[in-house]
């Protein structure tokens, strides 16, 4: 069985056609030109998808699953993440569906990303897997025997602004108001901003070069949104009670002792019957997450 796999945002549309067991069989590209509006957009990415369909590993598919930045529930766009608000209020699913005859369904970018992991990755065989993406910023999804959890409104993971420390008072806030929630203490740009406030040396310092610094504020800002990291995925797992949190991202990238500080941190802090058979552990898919999750998204439909 093969679905259509749709991963894009306000740059680029990536389509695949993926197989049940994850591999990718063929992929193409188009720029998504969302300055030119929902029009243009729409037509780019049924464009992809009837180019695929075209393939002969596209005669035979079970759907198109979508990844895309944004609020998304029932295949309505409530918002388009910033780079395509010209799809906001947009039945998204339903229009594709007109158009390509073909069952469709869309989720966000971090809840495909979750839910790649949790079909394909490092939370198969699990019933409820968290994926939280620790990168540029702070983000992730829930899934419930692969299916996405996304709440009420496609709002659902948005952990990055769960609040570490309602103490701060000074300093730059972060997109959602707020001054020290997880985001701002932890992410991969907030590490890089943290280090430079507090007088670290090199000039310019990216995560990886700060981490690999033996400067003692360099060691210390690394510690610190660890433990952060470790502090947040507590409260995670105290509402969630999960069998395992997957971290992706470009900061879950760096070695294992940083994952010893989340991993201690989150036990200290949650309660410890709901840390025994706890896995909190890196990611195994990672540049394809967006396109494995959407074909998951038409494999695990029901």
């Amino acid at each position: 069985m093969n679905a259509i796999a749709i991963d894009f945002g306000g740059t680029k549309i990536e389509g695949s056609i993926v197989t049940d067991k994850g591999k990718i069989i063929k992929t193409v590209r188009h720029p998504t030109e969302a300055a030119k509006g929902k029009k243009t957009v729409v037509d780019n990415v049924v464009g992809v998808i009837e180019q695929l369909k075209k393939d002969k590993a596209g005669k035979t598919v079970k759907g198109v699953g979508i990844s895309m930045p944004g609020l998304i529930k029932d295949g309505v766009v409530i918002w388009g993440g910033g780079t395509l608000t010209c799809l906001d209020g947009l039945k998204f699913a339903a229009l594709l569906k007109k158009k390509t005859g073909l069952d469709t369904y869309i989720e966000n970018d971090a809840n495909c990303f979750a839910l790649a992991e949790a079909v394909f990755g490092a939370g198969k065989n699990h019933g409820v897997v968290v994926g939280v993406i620790w990168g540029t910023g702070v983000g992730g999804g829930i899934v419930v025997d692969k299916k996405v959890f996304d709440g009420a409104y496609g709002g659902a993971g948005e952990f990055g602004h769960m609040v570490m420390d309602h103490n701060v008072r000074s300093g730059p806030a972060c997109g959602c108001g707020q001054k020290a929630c997880l985001e701002m203490v932890s992410s991969g740009k907030n590490i890089e901003r943290i280090y430079k406030e507090r007088g670290g040396k090199i000039k310019g310092a990216t995560v990886p070069q700060i981490y690999a610094s033996k400067e003692p504020v360099a060691r210390d800002t690394i510690k610190n949104a660890a433990y952060f990291m470790g502090l947040g995925l507590s409260y995670l797992v105290n509402t969630l009670n999960p069998d395992v949190i997957v971290l992706g991202g470009g900061v879950s990238k760096l070695p294992d002792d940083v994952y010893d500080v989340v991993r201690a941190s989150t036990r200290h802090f949650a309660l410890k019957q709901l840390t025994k058979r706890l896995k909190i552990v890196r990611h195994k898919i990672s540049d394809s997450a967006g396109t494995l999750g959407a074909a998951a998204l038409v494999f695990e439909a029901r």
